[in-house]
């Protein structure tokens, strides 16, 4: 499995969290897989809400009331844009991860029709 970036984001958080009772290392170099075995719940919600936040998958999940609530608190600004080029990018300099297939795929189409202003 080619986790790309991911790997590095889960030293990262091995490093900031230093408890066994916190195991973010997984989900973080999970989340992109494609039904990575052994999901755990962790790894389902990252991949779900990261889906919400950048393409808008299962919004409608989501209690319509709380959308502009959280938007207010946490404001987008140029998330599509900055995400896009951070895919780009990744998928640029490692052609055979799961980000660049991502890419090939239409996954830049789904960032800019997310139903977000930015």
């Amino acid at each position: 499995m080619n986790i790309c970036n991911s790997r590095r984001a889960g030293r990262a958080a091995r490093c900031i969290i230093s408890t066994n009772s916190v195991r973010l290392t997984s989900p973080l170099q999970l989340h992109v897989s494609i039904n990575p075995p052994g999901s755990t719940s962790e790894v389902i919600l990252l991949n779900d809400s990261t889906g919400v936040d950048v393409t808008g998958y299962r919004i409608r999940d989501v209690r319509p009331s709380a959308i502009p609530e959280v938007l207010r608190a946490y404001p987008r600004l140029d998330f599509k844009e900055g995400f896009a080029a951070m895919f780009v990018d990744q998928a640029t300099r490692k052609p055979t991860c799961r980000v660049a297939e991502m890419v090939a795929t239409g996954k830049l189409e789904a960032i800019a029709k997310a139903p977000f202003d930015s």
